[in-house]
Formats: structure tokens, C-alpha cells, sequence
């Protein structure tokens, strides 16, 4: 039996996408954005505040996929399509775009779920509302737009993804609106338990675990081609 490898830190929800490889396009920004990006060469500035990073799309206003807007203050400018409702909690609520106003200048790009919108690089997406039962800590008078999964699609050959983080439920709406054609990934709410791990890490006894993910919802990741 062959003994689990280290435990190593999981990054949190945030992926960038790019149809050329030069110019990306990133989906919610976490609050570890830095080291995702120092990861990954292709992210990275090439001169001086200047970033292949051409937009963020949000798909909500929870902190966990905000806060590194506040990493990226320095650009020259940042481009944010973000849903009306989605903006006011990030503007009258938790004040993060208030904050990052204050460093750079920020151009708002409406999101209205069910229209496509190119992002320019051969890339459309397409935002559809998410159901969800998590508390609104700060209402806005609207559940439209309050959580939304996005579906890219690549103009040139027709394939799409949807990104849906920490999606609850897979609910018959939600599949009429992603469709089952494409390839798709879907990102399920999911918890880690760790087997055999000490409650502390020693020189003699390190950290160790496996690292098992167990789905809240019970359909199983979708992908097809």
C-alpha cells in the first residue's frame, strides 16, 4: 500500500480562460489571485502594469470570489462584467469596488442573463441565473442576478464550458439553459475530508493526508464532446 503524498494548499475558485493564449480572461477573483497568477507564466505581466488580463466576469458578490479584485489595483485600468445586483452589493455592501475605484479606473459592462456578449480573442459568453439558498447578508431589492454561471463558447469551432462554482443543485432549468452538446465542466460545492491526519505537523510526524472530495449534489461532473 502506497503511502499519501503531502498535503498540498488547494487554491480557491477561479479559472482564466483565453481562445489565443495572449489574452485571458479571468472568472471571479479569489483572494489567493496573486499566487494563482505568479503560477502560471501566461497570466503574469510582461511590461511593467501591463497584463494579458483583458476582463473579470463575476458570478456573484461573495467575498471569497472578490477579494483579489483588490489584488489587482495596479492595473491601468480593469474591465468588470458583473450582473446590477451583483455590482450593488460590491458597491453599497461589502464597498470592495468603492475600494478599488479609489486605485483604478473600472469599467462597468452590465451582465443580463440570457444574452450573448462577445469578449473579443474568438470568446461569447452567455450568463444564465443560478439558484441558490445562500443567506443575502446584503439585499438589493432583486434575487435576479444575484448568482450566475457563465457559458463560454469559442466562436470558431462552436465548443463551449460552463462555469458554475459552487453550484447547490443541478436543477432541470439550469440544464435546458447549459445544454448537454459541448464540452462543459461543472464545479460542484464540495468538502475535503482528511483520513489519518495529525491534528498537528511535526519534523518526525508531517502533515499528511488524502484528500477526499465529497459532492453536495449527487449528479456526478458532466463532459462530453
Amino acid at each position: 500500500m502506497t503511502a499519501p503524498g503531502p498535503c498540498y494548499p488547494r487554491t480557491q475558485s477561479a479559472i482564466a480562460v483565453s481562445a489565443d493564449y495572449r489574452r485571458w480572461f479571468l472568472l471571479n477573483a479569489s483572494p489567493d489571485i496573486r499566487t494563482q497568477i505568479e503560477s502560471f507564466p501566461a497570466l503574469r505581466p510582461a511590461d511593467g502594469r501591463a497584463t494579458p488580463l483583458q476582463a473579470v466576469l463575476l458570478t456573484d458578490a461573495e467575498l471569497d470570489h472578490t477579494l483579489g479584485l483588490l489584488l489587482l489595483r495596479e492595473a491601468r485600468s480593469l474591465e468588470l462584467h458583473e450582473t446590477p445586483a451583483v455590482r450593488e452589493t460590491l458597491c453599497d455592501g461589502t464597498a470592495v469596488l468603492r475600494t478599488l475605484e479609489a486605485y483604478c479606473p473600472v469599467e462597468w459592462r452590465p451582465v443580463v442573463p440570457g444574452a450573448d456578449v462577445p469578449l473579443g480573442a474568438g470568446l461569447s459568453y452567455r450568463a444564465f441565473d443560478v439558484p441558490t439558498n445562500k443567506p443575502t447578508r446584503f439585499p438589493t431589492g432583486t434575487e435576479q442576478g444575484r448568482v450566475v454561471g457563465y457559458r463560454l463558447t469559442d466562436e470558431t469551432n462552436g465548443r463551449a464550458a460552463v462555469y458554475l462554482p459552487g453550484v447547490q443543485e443541478l436543477t432541470t432549468a439550469v440544464r435546458a439553459v447549459v445544454g448537454l452538446r459541448n464540452i462543459m465542466y461543472f464545479q460542484f460545492a464540495v468538502s475535503l475530508r482528511c483520513r489519518g491526519c495529525p491534528r498537528e505537523a511535526t519534523a518526525e510526524n508531517p502533515r499528511r493526508c488524502e484528500l477526499s472530495p465529497t459532492p453536495q449534489a449527487a449528479t456526478p461532473l458532466t463532459k462530453q464532446t
